[in-house]
């Protein structure tokens, strides 16, 4: 059993080994006072482990009902989370009782919508069914819903009690669901781990589903302790998804979070290496490796159709807001933050970053993803912030010669 401790506004522990889904109830009885758990799962998954799961909650005393919801990104929607919210009211819930999420990425943003918003919030536990939910969704807190104009638009970063990985439920994903879940893992392995993306190359082994799990958690781990909020480092873990998003909405949901995400990789790592923020080396190391995971490199849908939901998407790097590190595609040994200067970049397993003073318009040119730091993280982005007060101060000069020089 491997148990890797979150420390954030609410610690908790995320624990990784086979069989925990019959043991979920004396794992989390010790965690909440709840006495009602309300069980919220996908209709694909209720007939393969709802009732394991309301065996093992029930076998530690909670009295359990299961609310269940329609799979898919389609239906991730305010209307479908006030039908959970109904159903907690309806059936007696409190503030103090539990809600337990039993599916993948969806499911989870919905149960963690309702338990942040229900009565100002009650205890959530997370177990996840699908590899991207978790090695990736179920960690870190975010949970949000769709509005018809874009993806995630209204949120909330909600911590829950704990996270409970129990690979043997990734047996039964159909082999498309395996393939979105690993676009997450070559992402964790481009930003910080270079043995992580290398041990892809051969392909998934599900003998080391855990392992692999495990290693993407404590990973996420290090960078939600230093920017749970995702002001700064946290969006790193946003790479390809500004494009991803934009293709999902584009493909009317058809193409999954997994496939366009890899997508967006692919852009992004091609752009970067076209105006030299890569070598051409780098970008072909990721396109190889998304083509022998299965994955799509190639975006089907033209430009304009994509800009739009580019520029509503929540991590769009916003003109005028001061000097800015952000985030291209595959991370740097170190930079520089001289204005209007770019770092030398180098592959460390991680991404290609420039530095320099925004540009009116930048977006829209290059459709770029937002970026807040890098693996000396802090230290680049706190050397871009004293730069910006420097040149903030030099123009106060100029414009008034009494004041003192800086």
């Amino acid at each position: 059993m491997t148990r890797i401790r979150v420390r954030a506004s609410r610690s908790y522990d995320v624990t990784i080994a086979p069989g925990l889904l019959d043991r979920a109830g004396e794992l989390l009885r010790p965690l909440t006072k709840a006495s009602s758990a309300a069980l919220i799962c996908g209709d694909l998954v209720h007939p393969l482990y709802a009732e394991r799961a309301v065996r093992a909650l029930e076998g530690a005393g909670f009295r359990v009902f299961v609310k269940t919801i329609p799979h898919g990104e389609a239906h991730k929607t305010l209307e479908t989370c006030a039908g959970i919210l109904s159903f907690l009211f309806e059936n007696g819930f409190g503030r103090e009782d539990l809600i337990v999420s039993l599916g993948g990425g969806v499911t989870g943003d919905l149960a963690g919508f309702a338990a942040a918003s229900y009565q100002r919030g009650c205890d959530l536990a997370q177990i996840p069914t699908t590899l991207l939910a978790a090695a990736d969704a179920s960690v870190g807190g975010k949970n949000a819903l769709d509005l018809p104009g874009g993806k995630n638009q209204v949120g909330f970063i909600y911590q829950p009690i704990a996270v409970l990985c129990d690979p043997e439920l990734f047996e039964t994903l159909p082999a498309r669901e395996m393939r979105c879940g690993l676009a997450e893992l070559v992402k964790m392995g481009v930003l910080f781990d270079r043995g992580l993306f290398d041990s892809l190359r051969g392909g998934f082994d599900p003998a080391r589903g855990g392992e692999l799990v495990a290693r993407c958690v404590e990973l996420k781990r290090r960078v939600v302790e230093r920017d749970e909020f995702d002001r700064g480092e946290r969006r790193l873990l946003n790479l390809g998804h500004s494009f991803g998003h934009a293709i999902e909405r584009a493909s009317a949901y058809r193409l999954s979070h997994g496939e366009a995400v890899a997508i967006g990789m692919a852009m992004i790592a091609r752009a970067a290496a076209e105006r030299g923020l890569c070598s051409g080396e780098t970008a072909e190391q990721l396109l190889s490796l998304l083509r022998t995971l299965g994955l799509p490199t190639d975006c089907p849908y033209p430009a304009d159709k994509l800009l739009e939901a580019v520029l509503h998407d929540k991590k769009r790097w916003k003109p005028g807001c001061g000097t800015e590190a952000r985030h291209d595609g595959l991370s740097p040994r170190r930079g520089t933050a001289r204005r209007g200067a770019r770092s030398r970049l180098q592959i460390r397993g991680a991404a290609p970053v420039l530095l320099r003073r925004p540009r009116r318009g930048a977006l829209r040119d290059s459709l770029r993803s937002s970026f807040g730091g890098s693996r000396g993280h802090a230290r680049v982005s706190c050397r871009a912030r004293r730069v910006g007060r420097r040149f903030r101060r030099a123009r106060t000069h100029r414009a008034d010669p009494r004041r003192p020089r800086p």
